[in-house]
């Protein structure tokens, strides 16, 4: 959106004395103002995604909504794969990827449904208006994950919390204190893998 302001500098010039003469200036400029449409307090929305689902939109809804939240708040997908088969399960799937995220639909055959997200490091950075709850970040470590209540997958080389709602990975093959969050998502446990 582009804004014309208009401002005009005026000036008067007097010279009071015995012998007044007086001279007026007149100017005008014309400055451009761009207007971002992103002002502070016209942001989008946060984009919150949880064990339960994507912008309050929850896992088993139908797609349309929750795609209407991510674009809304995020803009248009970067990717989008288009609906195909998948490897691992009986259905159809489609993601939407904006950087790091990636969300997931599925259709069994009963209509399309919001089936799941994954934030992942080697993917990209995380858009700015995504946040995770619990608070977990690429930069969270294994002690704060298990303060959260999180138990590692042996065998699956993940973490999982709350039941395997929110399911991870770690920089790390096992779980050390240093070992930081490479991978998270929630909704379809197969997003990282069968």
């Amino acid at each position: 959106m582009l804004a014309t302001v208009a401002l005009a500098a005026c000036s008067h010039n007097t010279n009071s004395g015995a012998e007044a003469t007086s001279s007026t200036v007149l100017t005008s400029s014309t400055t451009v103002v761009t207007i971002d449409p992103q002002l502070p307090g016209r942001l989008p929305k946060p984009v919150v995604l949880s064990a339960t689902g994507v912008g309050g939109v929850a896992f088993g809804r139908a797609a349309s909504p929750a795609e209407a939240v991510l674009v809304a708040s995020l803009g248009p997908s970067v990717s989008d794969t288009g609906w195909a088969a998948d490897k691992c399960a009986e259905e159809r799937v489609r993601t939407l990827r904006w950087g790091a995220l990636e969300i997931r639909f599925a259709d069994d055959g009963t209509g399309a449904r919001l089936d799941g997200w994954l934030l992942a490091r080697a993917s990209g950075e995380r858009p700015a208006a995504v946040r995770v709850s619990p608070d977990i970040g690429f930069e969270t470590t294994w002690p704060r994950l298990q303060s959260l209540g999180a138990v590692w997958e042996e065998g699956y080389d993940r973490w999982s919390i709350a039941g395997r709602s929110l399911l991870g990975r770690l920089s790390t093959a096992s779980p050390s204190r240093s070992s930081t969050v490479t991978a998270i998502g929630g909704g379809a446990t197969n997003l990282l893998g069968c």
